[in-house]
């Protein structure tokens, strides 16, 4: 889903550069990333239920379920 030096977001639309991936399975990824802002490390495990969940590809989805999931908590 990603490669190397791609950024990737997080369920709170925090980025996060790819510095590393790994072929856990044959259905998952998980992609070593480090935060630019924060210079925290994070390992996501990315699937196909995952993928537009908690790791996104554009920072455009990443607000919009952050967005979404704001309305949710209000309702």
């Amino acid at each position: 889903p990603a490669c190397v030096g791609d950024i990737v977001w997080d369920r709170n639309a925090e980025p996060y550069k790819v510095i590393s991936l790994e072929w856990f399975s044959k259905k998952v990824t998980q992609l070593h990333c480090i935060s630019p802002v924060t210079n925290t490390r994070h390992t996501f495990s990315v699937g196909k239920r995952s993928l537009g969940k908690t790791v996104f590809l554009t920072k455009e989805s990443a607000l919009q379920a952050l967005k979404e999931r704001k309305e949710d908590v209000g309702k």
